[in-house]
């Protein structure tokens, strides 16, 4: 959080979205990691995929040491978002549908403890926003409507949700924010980027051509020895393409 807050202002909407990620409580102070400790537990991440998500991570972020990991943007990266949605949707608890069905109805059920109710809906905000398929204000999202109705056919998950990505039009964008986060700031950086992204997703058992991200970036010859890269459209315009 403290490396976050020394963002320069093309970067302080990462401080911004923290805010609906389970980092701080609405009163600014830490949270209380013990309560939801039960919740986390329901998860079960498959180590040696969430391996190949995170160095491919390292890999984008141009990382050449293990420790160099505490400098990468605590947003998760597409390929990280695969390895958690795995286990979102294999989870029998979190019952990934009836999640996002949830945040469609404003009533609290009956019979329930309210305050429990708000904090497991606080704790899955935090995985379904990071994901796109809510937004800030925890309505679900095109996309949320769309994955819940797919998985309600009985179509697998997580190739429904890159599926869903690529048909909209939101896979590029997701990229280019992803490559925000990591301060990508020449086409070098982010061919490198999409590269990894590519390689690690097809190690994970899904193929997809990511070079349609080069499309939201407009560039100009740099004095150096690269073309320096920003997006063509703003970040604002971006962020409410994924939050719809």
């Amino acid at each position: 959080m403290d490396r976050v807050k020394r963002l320069g202002p093309h970067q302080s909407w990462i401080l911004h979205r923290l805010g609906y990620l389970g980092y701080a409580t609405k009163k600014g102070g830490e949270p209380d990691l013990s309560a939801v400790e039960e919740l986390a537990s329901r998860l079960s991440l498959d180590i040696n995929r969430l391996i190949i998500a995170v160095e491919a991570a390292l890999k984008a972020a141009n990382a050449r040491r293990p420790e160099d990991v505490a400098l990468l943007p605590p947003v998760l990266t597409l390929p990280e978002k695969v390895v958690l949605l795995e286990a979102l949707a294999k989870s029998d608890r979190f019952h990934l549908k009836k999640s996002i069905s949830a945040f469609d109805a404003d009533k609290i059920p009956r019979n329930v403890d309210p305050d429990a109710y708000r904090r497991e809906k606080r704790f899955r905000k935090a995985y379904l926003y990071n994901l796109h398929l809510l937004n800030p204000e925890g309505r679900p999202t095109l996309l949320g409507y769309a994955l819940a109705y797919r998985i309600a056919k009985g179509a697998d998950a997580v190739s429904s949700y890159l599926k869903l990505l690529d048909a909209s039009g939101r896979l590029k964008y997701v990229v280019a924010l992803e490559a925000l986060a990591m301060d990508v700031g020449t086409m070098r950086e982010l061919k490198n980027l999409i590269e990894a992204y590519e390689e690690a997703l097809a190690s994970l058992g899904h193929r997809l051509d990511l070079g349609t991200a080069y499309y939201v970036f407009s560039g100009m010859k740099s004095d150096v020895e690269d073309f320096m890269i920003g997006l063509a459209k703003p970040l604002e315009w971006l962020l409410e393409i994924l939050e719809t």
